[in-house]
């Protein structure tokens, strides 16, 4: 399993992204998100870019991307605690960090220019109010995972069905993912259709993640053999090569033929690291 994790990070959460700048010149971005560790290597891309690329491949929750305009990012840094990478791309930027009472990190708030954070919240604060301004945000963030789920499986299904705002449709994904099968698999098959692709993304994350059984093993299988994303279907193979059993190897052995030769190779790791058990 330890090969395998080690194929999973390069194949799957391996991001390489040219950005055309104003200057013409290309920048990229080098991201391996794994077991709660970030590894980035970045030269000159916009921050927003590389928030996004984590934000693919976790359950965390980022509010107000769009206030990140014209922040670039050129670092480099290897295994650390994703907290503690995000302390660092995001250390010229006025954010809050907000925690669960067990002192996970639940979700990262965007301030805008002239907004402080508020000190009562249960939240780190990253960057000190100016001390000239110091009146605490009216109205203060609540994680919207948490909201969702507070609303119980209807809010979530209209969440992930309805709503207009992306992040909100990836929130109630997150939160269906800790409901029942029976509840989540229909609301999670909706979400594979959503136009956006970090909605379908986090779909099948969300699948790899909850009690394993016959529903959710078939949806991704459904993933793998019928998407026309090949990204979505090697996220697929990782997590059915996770899961394991007849049933997800069976699907694996039916995708060594996919179309796409990066899925085969895939799929091919994942069966032989399995068979190697």
């Amino acid at each position: 399993m330890v090969g395998w994790r080690v194929k999973k990070r390069i194949s799957y959460l391996y991001v390489c992204l040219m950005v055309f700048l104003g200057s013409a010149n290309a920048g990229k971005i080098n991201i391996q998100v794994d077991d709660g560790s970030l590894s980035l290597t970045a030269q000159g891309i916009p921050l927003r870019t590389a928030l996004e690329v984590i934000i693919d491949e976790s359950d965390l929750s980022i509010a107000f991307l769009d206030r990140l305009e014209g922040y670039l990012l050129s670092d480099e840094f290897e295994h650390l605690l994703l907290e503690d990478g995000l302390r660092r791309i995001l250390d010229d930027v006025p954010v809050i960090f907000h925690h669960t009472a067990e002192g996970d990190l639940a979700g990262v708030y965007i301030l805008g220019k002239g907004d402080e954070p508020d000190f009562a919240q249960d939240s780190t604060v990253i960057q000190k109010p100016n001390p000239v301004n110091d009146a605490p945000v009216a109205g203060a963030w609540q994680d919207p995972v948490a909201d969702l789920v507070d609303g119980g499986i209807s809010s979530l299904r209209s969440a992930v069905a309805y709503d207009v705002d992306t992040v909100v449709r990836r929130a109630g994904v997150i939160g269906v993912s800790k409901f029942s099968s029976k509840l989540a698999v229909p609301v999670l098959h909706s979400a594979l259709q959503d136009s956006d692709t970090r909605v379908r993304r986090q779909a099948v994350v969300a699948l790899g993640r909850m009690t394993h059984n016959a529903a959710t093993t078939g949806l991704l299988g459904e993933v793998l053999l019928s998407s026309d994303d090949a990204e979505l279907r090697l996220l697929a193979v990782s997590r059915l090569a996770r899961i394991g059993g007849t049933q997800a190897l069976t699907l694996l052995r039916t995708a060594q033929s996919d179309r796409d030769a990066e899925v085969r190779a895939a799929v091919n790791q994942a069966l032989a690291e399995r068979e190697a058990l």
